[in-house]
């Protein structure tokens, strides 16, 4: 609160969000020193009180939690829809006597490959984009790769079960036709 007398204030307060909270406090701390050198007391004045936003809460209950398990979902159906797309490929390796393990084997191998690619391009791009919007790299580091791992993860699952279906011979590819 400032004191009109003194030029001088004893209270600052300061609206930040979570991802830049610890470095306001850092630079708030330096900006705000006394003369001689002392730095500021910065303290969370809302995080703790009933009227103000509790983060941890407030991260746990965000809108897009689940957003890397669905990502990982659609993967799955994009992976289901290519392979589904080539059918007769998978009817072909079956008819030579290619057993569901060797199916499966190249199925995930393909899979590993294209991941690999995708999973760097998106992990350096949510990087990139959250360095520019000057959120911490730490945080951004962590969150991007948690993220690209359940993504990863769950969609993996979801082509580790696609992969286990019963794949016919060209024969039964040709009755469908």
């Amino acid at each position: 609160m400032p004191e009109l007398l003194a030029g001088a204030a004893s209270r600052c307060y300061v609206a930040t969000d979570a991802a830049h909270l610890s470095s306001v406090q850092a630079h708030l701390g330096q900006a705000l020193a006394a003369h001689d050198g002392t730095p500021a007391v910065v303290r969370p004045r809302l995080a703790g009180s009933t009227y103000g936003l509790e983060l941890a809460g407030a991260y746990a209950q965000r809108p897009l939690a689940g957003a890397s398990v669905f990502g990982g979902a659609m993967l799955t159906v994009l992976f289901i829809v290519v392979r589904w797309h080539h059918r007769g490929q998978w009817a072909v390796y079956r008819t030579f006597g290619a057993h569901r393990r060797a199916l499966l084997l190249i199925q995930l191998a393909e899979w590993l490959v294209l991941t690999a690619v995708g999973c760097a391009w998106g992990w350096a791009t949510s990087v990139a984009l959250g360095i520019g919007q000057a959120v911490d790299v730490h945080v951004v580091v962590v969150q991007a790769t948690a993220h690209a791992a359940v993504t990863w993860a769950s969609g993996t699952l979801g082509v580790i079960a696609a992969a286990m279906l019963p794949t016919g011979t060209l024969l039964d590819t040709l009755k469908d036709r």
